[in-house]
């Protein structure tokens, strides 16, 4: 059985270890859509703008 010292450093670890999750999912949440939104420019530039093709 933990002591009562011990609780406090493994809540503060659990926290710090689901603030870190939060963030790398959030971090790649944010380079998804950047990669999307990079994706449709790239794709909207290549389309030919009229017949010069």
């Amino acid at each position: 059985m933990a002591d009562s010292t011990a609780l406090p450093q493994i809540l503060d670890v659990l926290r710090k270890f689901i603030t870190n999750t939060m963030a790398v999912m959030m971090l790649f949440d944010a380079s998804a859509s950047l990669g999307d939104a990079a994706l449709r420019v790239v794709l909207f530039s290549e389309k030919p703008q009229g017949s010069h093709r």
